[in-house]
């Protein structure tokens, strides 16, 4: 109204001039987002210096006043109102015959009147705060915020019907200004008329329907340049959005949309009775599915949930364009967040998703879990706050551990691990026979998870595989096959580990020792191995190669000598791998999980953990790492991540080292050591981070379980179930059993077990009652009882490998206190070493002590428990200097040294006897606990049974009830005294070798045999005949008793036979 009494002509605002309209438009069309969008359009648009000085920084203030100054002054002189006002304030302008110090001095009266004036004029005609914030900005900038300003809708009216003449504006922040519908639907209508705005902030305003409705028609129209739109907290119901994101649907220009902390959702409760009511969340679907050019979107702090959260979470799948969602702080729950589990597989753009505090539980965390296996995209996603379960957290951070091609990022802050989810899906026990419905997101989980355990991890496969369609049932023949070149390198895990194929090349590796020992001294040094490994094609990390020579550095010399290099390098080689994946054998093609049926698998996995080339990657375990170190509740999370993780000695490193500043080193290793691949990697972890004292106190913490870890897992094993690290022992046991296994029955290895299973399990009590452990068992172990058992470790180094040399040999003697131990014992009971191997006799006392061990009348835990906390005092400082001169050196404590000193090296029998029969007599029995480890450590398992010429009877008794007669001994050494109950395997294939000697070896090679029913009742006359030998005729009960000789001792020489 102040104006139009002035009868002064207006301009056209600078956004409707034609030209200029049009370049904004283009620029804003082309700019993907607000930033780019105000770079381009500030080059096609330049401010002018008058522009500068009038609306920016302090000049623009200061001119702003003196304009309101002046027309404040004059509005209450004039009795015809503003029309007079203005004309006498004309008349004086051009009365001036000086300029004017201010800008108002310069105005005559056919100059066009600015946004300036009329913002002031109208501010004074409605009696408004003339705010100088909503004209004047602060610094030169294409955004204007006036956010928190409590304008108002009168005073949003003014400043709407400035804001076009104001120049280089492409961005408004009016948050929090206390609009409505009327102030609104005036911003609204004026931003119609700027296509050059592209990023505009209506939060923490209320919008009721015709806001709502103004707005929506807006970003549905052609015009619309809006890139970016924030109505966060604007009260905004189902109903408001409805049309709003109908409007959507056809929008090409937004790329950012942000709805938090509205009211959207409310309506889902009458979605039940009204099933044709459009709920918000399900408008947004609708929209998803429609719109991919929308790249952000927030919807964090709603009501989203029942239907319209699976809705939403479906469209997910559909939409291909957006790069962000927050759904954190809505109420997805166990469907919602399943749908969007679902919906990852088949996204290729979503890169952030937060879907922390969703209520989400195990089961959606595990169809999250199993989708990221799947997603390549997906580089970050949230999950605070949520009840996930323990199942739920331990395969979502396993999602990021198994990540060894992208890059992947999972917070778990707040979120509860400890929920009871036991009655779900386990991946660490998958065998099963399993019934799933593929339109259920997480019963397809369960199956696109077995199949990847089929085609990733050995031991895994499927034993049937049936599809049901539409009551039509079809079995399909599935197979483990090898892939093609090309299949193959598409599907191959990528892997950051240094590994050679191939066989350990013997003879190069003799050469190149050979070029590094220059001086033919028999020994090479860290920088000489250095140099050694780089020929090989193994690049070490620094220092590495030192703390290589001192794993096998006993004397401090800091040299390692050519057996201790072949050994390191035997572990840089790995055999030739094929690529494989199962097989639909019908089509030929990659066997998939269905969408739609009914799947119907039996499924077994045998546990066999992965070889060192298989195991988690370093970029894995950085992810791993780096999600967890900013956690406040960070070792618990590697405890629940740890479960199915198996990493190398470096990967391990990294663990430890995030560890040790939350906890003690030696607890610290504890909660890795028993997910390291393999030995080879454990032990030089062992050895580099703790000293002689720590090494004790982790082989107590463990207790049975330091064996397995370190390669020496042969011995006798007392466990109680219900304690946690026995329970992870037996675990441990079990998998390098079936590791062991399948190696043996896929080479067609002779079957060496006690059960004729192919099992290394031995003499098993369960709860004081003889057992047999099957892998049912294992699958379903029982969480209470106590569980007894020997177990044999038949595995055997790599070819080529050597044992110690004797200068070496003799070191690792001295380091173990032997000769001190010897020294400490008196006289009269000191052994009497064996010079030279001879034969024995063995008597049937032998055999009585045995019979003894096999009917449970002595259990082999009573004589254990007998000797091993007898003690001797020795003065330990001839070995370790500045040791104490005194200590006691116990039973135990002597094993946990000789099994320290020897997991990293190989020896021979004749080195064993040397051990055994220098063993202290005070420590009894445990000297077959220390030929039980050092069997797993002899290259010569031919020549093992020679150890019994060093053995008393009931040694020897026990040493053949733990080994078992196929496991250590050898027809090159037949010539002793047998008595085989053939109702027992391995006591029959014994006599089947003795049987085979007999017809091929000259002379009368069984002397005094006997057979009976049983062992008092020897049949009378009886002698072999060959109906023994005539198949499906040998005799698989009786008692057969005899004294083999081969006339060694006269120069005949036994023959070794084949399996």
């Amino acid at each position: 109204m102040f104006l139009q009494f002035s009868r002064l002509t207006l301009p056209p605002p600078p956004s409707e001039t034609a030209s200029t309209a049009k370049t904004l438009l283009a620029t804003a069309n082309t700019s993907k987002r607000p930033a780019s969008g105000q770079h381009g359009l500030g080059l096609a648009n330049p401010l002018t210096q008058d522009e500068r000085n009038n609306y920016f920084g302090m000049s623009g203030k200061r001119n702003m006043k003196q304009i309101y100054s002046k027309m404040a002054s004059q509005q209450y002189l004039q009795m015809d109102g503003t029309e007079g006002l203005l004309d006498k304030f004309k008349s004086m302008l051009a009365a001036q015959s000086e300029p004017s110090p201010d800008q108002i001095g310069v105005l005559n009266a056919k100059e066009e009147l600015t946004a300036r004036h009329k913002f002031v004029s109208m501010c004074l005609e409605n009696e408004l705060p003339p705010c100088l914030r909503l004209i004047i900005r602060n610094k030169i900038s294409p955004e204007i915020n006036v956010s928190h300003m409590s304008m108002g809708d009168a005073l949003a009216k003014v400043f709407s019907a400035c804001l076009l003449e104001l120049p280089m504006v492409l961005s408004l922040n009016a948050r929090n200004n206390r609009l409505t519908d009327p102030g609104l639907q005036a911003l609204v209508e004026v931003v119609r008329m700027k296509p050059d705005l592209v990023s505009l902030d209506l939060s923490e305003n209320k919008v009721d329907g015709d806001a709502a409705r103004a707005l929506a028609t807006y970003l549905g129209s052609p015009q619309c340049g809006l890139t970016a739109l924030i109505l966060s907290t604007c009260d905004i119901d189902d109903g408001e959005l409805v049309p709003f994101a109908e409007a959507l649907h056809n929008n090409r220009i937004c790329t950012t949309l942000n709805l938090s902390r509205n009211l959207i959702g409310t309506s889902e409760a009458l979605n039940v009775v009204k099933p044709d009511l459009t709920t918000g969340g399900e408008a947004l679907a609708d929209m998803l599915a429609a719109n991919s050019h929308l790249t952000k979107l927030d919807l964090s702090w709603n009501l989203l949930r029942l239907n319209s959260a699976i809705q939403l979470g479906r469209a997910i799948g559909q939409n291909f364009g957006l790069r962000e969602l927050n759904l954190s702080y809505n109420a997805f729950g166990n469907l919602g967040a399943q749908a969007i589990g679902c919906a990852l597989q088949e996204n290729i753009t979503l890169e952030k998703l937060d879907l922390s505090q969703n209520n989400i539980p195990s089961k959606a965390a595990f169809v999250i879990a199993q989708a990221l296996h799947v997603n390549n995209t997906l580089s970050h996603l949230c999950m605070d706050g949520n009840p996930l379960g323990r199942i739920g957290g331990r395969t979502l951070l396993q999602a990021i551990s198994s990540a060894s091609d992208k890059v992947l990022s999972i917070s778990v802050v707040g979120c509860n691990f400890e929920l009871d989810d036991s009655s779900l899906f386990d991946p660490q026990d998958a065998t099963g026979t399993y019934d799933l419905d593929m339109s259920e997101p997480y019963d397809r989980a369960i199956a696109c998870e077995l199949l990847r355990f089929a085609n990733s991890r050995k031991g895994c496969r499927f034993v049937s595989f049936c599809h049901q369609l539409d009551k039509t049932s079809r079995e399909l023949k599935v197979e483990y096959q090898v892939v093609g070149k090309a299949r193959a390198h598409l599907i191959r895990r990528s892997s950051s580990h240094m590994v050679l194929r191939g066989k350990v090349p013997q003879e190069k590796l003799q050469s190149l020792f050979k070029t590094l020992d220059a001086d033919s001294s028999g020994y090479i040094e860290a920088v000489e191995l250095e140099k050694g490994m780089l020929t090989m094609g193994v690049t070490l990390q620094p220092r590495e190669a030192e703390r290589i020579i001192a794993r096998y550095d006993i004397d401090g010399t800091g040299t390692m000598e050519f057996p201790e290099f072949v050994d390191l390098m035997s572990q840089y080689y790995f055999d030739d791998k094929p690529t494989m994946e199962w097989v639909d054998t019908a089509s030929g093609q990659p066997l998939t999980i269905p969408k739609e049926g009914r799947l119907k698998i039996e499924f077994v996995d045998l546990h066999i953990p992965s070889d060192a080339d298989e195991a988690e990657s370093k970029l894995g375990v950085e992810q791993l790492i780096k999600n967890i170190k900013s956690d406040p509740n960070q070792v618990n999370l590697v405890k629940l991540a740890k479960s199915g993780l198996h990493v190398r000695q470096n990967e391990g490193q990294m663990l430890l080292d995030t560890l040790i500043s939350k906890m003690d080193i030696v607890e610290a290793l504890a909660l890795i050591l028993p997910h390291v691949v393999d030995p080879n990697h454990a032990c030089p972890l062992i050895e580099n981070n703790v000293n002689a004292s720590q090494r004790l106190r982790l082989q107590t913490v463990l207790k049975d379980m330091y064996g397995p870890v370190v390669g020496m897992a042969t011995g006798h094993y007392t466990l109680d179930l219900a304690d946690e690290i026995d329970r992870a022992t037996f675990r441990k046991v079990m998998e390098l059993n079936n590791k062991l296994m399948y190696y043996r029955r896929t080479r067609g290895l002779k079957d060496t077990s006690q059960h004729e299973n192919y099992m290394g399990f031995r003499n098993e009590y369960y709860n004081n009652k003889p057992f047999v452990i099957t892998m049912s068992f294992c699958d379903k172990l029982p969480k209470f009882g106590s569980l007894d058992f020997d177990f044999v470790q038949f595995a055997r180094p790599k070819p080529g490998i050597l044992p110690m040399s004797d200068n070496r040999f003799q070191q690792v003697i001295t380091k173990l206190c032997l000769n001190a131990l010897d020294r400490a014992t008196p006289e009269v009971r000191r052994r009497r070493p064996t010079p030279t191997p001879e034969p024995r006799h063995l008597g049937p006392s032998v055999y009585d002590m045995l019979l003894d061990l096999q009917s449970g009348a002595v259990r082999v835990t009573d004589l254990y428990n007998r000797d091993v906390s007898s003690s001797l005092l020795i003065d330990m400082s001839t070995t370790e200097p500045g040791a104490p001169a005194a200590v006691n050196f116990s039973g135990r404590r002597l094993l946990m040294e000789l099994q320290a000193l020897f997991c990293t090296r190989w020896v021979t029998t004749s080195q064993v006897r040397y051990i055994l029969e220098r063993w202290p007599v005070d420590f009894g029995t445990t000297r077959v606990d220390a030929a039980l480890m050092l069997f797993d450590r002899t290259l010569d398992l031919y020549n093992y049974i020679q150890i019994i010429w060093t053995l008393s009877d009931k040694e020897i008794a026990q040493l053949i009830h733990r080994l078992g007669w196929l496991n250590f001994w050898s027809p090159l050494y037949p010539d002793i005294y047998y008595e085989l109950d053939l109702t027992i395997y391995e006591h029959r294939e014994v006599s089947k070798v003795l049987v085979q000697l007999a017809l091929d070896e000259p002379g009368e090679n069984w002397q005094g045999a006997s057979f009976g029913w049983s062992r008092d009742n020897p049949i009378p006359g009886w002698v072999l005949n060959m109906s023994w030998l005539t198949p499906g005729l040998y005799p698989e009960k009786g008692y057969l008793c005899v004294e083999y000789y081969s006339g060694a001792d006269k120069g005949a020489a036994s023959r070794l036979l084949g399996d």
